[in-house]
């Protein structure tokens, strides 16, 4: 018995990084393949590509903040998903877990790097599975704004791209499609 108390009380020690997207946003009403949500502050670390070549570089330039190149040389628990930003060049950014600030996170090392938080925000989003490519995209796209405009929901052009699996991961791979809403 004292051995099972020793080890519950070590388990619940452990330092959880919760890398859940359900953390970041409430749902507010489901229509039809779209959930309206409400997000909360985030913080993000980011990355513009200078032209379309150049999107192959940005994973590997916010990673390496989260590895350790950084003004702490700390790192970072990698959080789900990540997200494409359609309207800033496909902007690629990272949300920073919920333990960081504006104030506590780590400077980039990297001058190309962006950090920055985004208020809260009502967003609309439909999820879709396999591998994510253009097409899809807007395939997806044409539809959330196809169940908008039928339930006159007016929206902005700020698609975003949101990609849960690593590249890797070959099954039951979970991707979306948000835009801000205005209720």
């Amino acid at each position: 018995m004292i051995l099972i108390t020793i080890v519950s009380l070590f388990i619940l020690t452990l330092p959880i990084q919760n890398n859940s997207q359900n953390n970041y946003y409430d749902i507010l009403r489901v229509i039809e393949k779209v959930e309206i949500r409400k997000y909360n502050t985030l913080l993000y670390v980011s990355y513009i590509p200078i032209d379309e070549s150049d999107r192959s570089n940005s994973f590997r330039q916010v990673a390496d903040f989260i590895f350790g190149n950084n003004s702490k040389n700390e790192t970072i628990s990698m959080t789900s998903p990540v997200v494409m930003k359609t309207y800033n060049n496909y902007e690629m950014a990272f949300i920073m877990p919920n333990n960081y600030t504006i104030e506590n996170l780590p400077k980039p090392n990297n001058d190309n790097l962006n950090m920055y938080e985004e208020n809260g925000v009502t967003k609309a989003c439909i999820t879709y599975s396999g591998f994510s490519n253009k097409s899809k995209e807007k395939k997806y796209i044409t539809e959330l704004k196809k169940i908008l405009k039928n339930y006159n929901i007016k929206y902005l052009d700020d698609f975003e791209v949101l990609i849960y699996n690593a590249p890797y991961q070959l099954i039951n791979r979970k991707n979306e499609i948000t835009v801000s809403v205005v209720l």
